[in-house]
């Protein structure tokens, strides 16, 4: 299976966007969908050339309307399968490297942040329909509270 990982960059942290919006650079991974997150951390840390000992792997994780950053790279998590972790096909990772990973990251700050954020999207009435009909909002505002 397919997921895909972004890996903190400071200048995300330097922008008002929403975390889809500001992270552009998404790299797709192919992993076993029957993996441990052991073995996931170890492909990561592969592919990204990140020491495991210094990977934070968090996963935008929902409950209800609500949000919030669900770190899978804990010890708690090591023996969980992709399916008992909750990662499945085009689930969205978000890498760190720490020297601490005890420590909350940037990651985990930016998704609190974004909590408190209201995106409203509209369009302009005067623009017409796409091929499908519909009319796309292509402008917003991001308000914080």
């Amino acid at each position: 299976m397919l997921v895909k990982v972004i890996v903190w960059k400071d200048e995300y942290g330097k922008s008002d966007e929403s975390i889809v919006e500001k992270c552009t650079d998404v790299k797709k991974i192919s992993i076993d969908k029957r993996f441990k997150i052991r073995e996931l951390m170890d492909k990561i840390s592969s592919e990204f050339e990140i020491p495991v000992n210094k990977l934070k792997i968090i996963k935008k994780a929902f409950m209800g309307n609500n949000s919030f950053a669900e770190n899978i790279s804990s010890r708690a998590y090591y023996e969980h399968s992709m399916n008992q972790a909750r990662v499945y096909e085009g689930s969205i990772l978000l890498v760190e490297e720490m020297e601490n990973v005890m420590l909350k990251s940037k990651w985990q700050f930016e998704l609190d942040r974004e909590l408190n954020r209201l995106n409203i999207k509209f369009n302009n009435p005067d623009d017409k329909p796409n091929y499908m009909g519909h009319v796309e909002f292509k402008y917003s505002v991001i308000i914080d509270s």
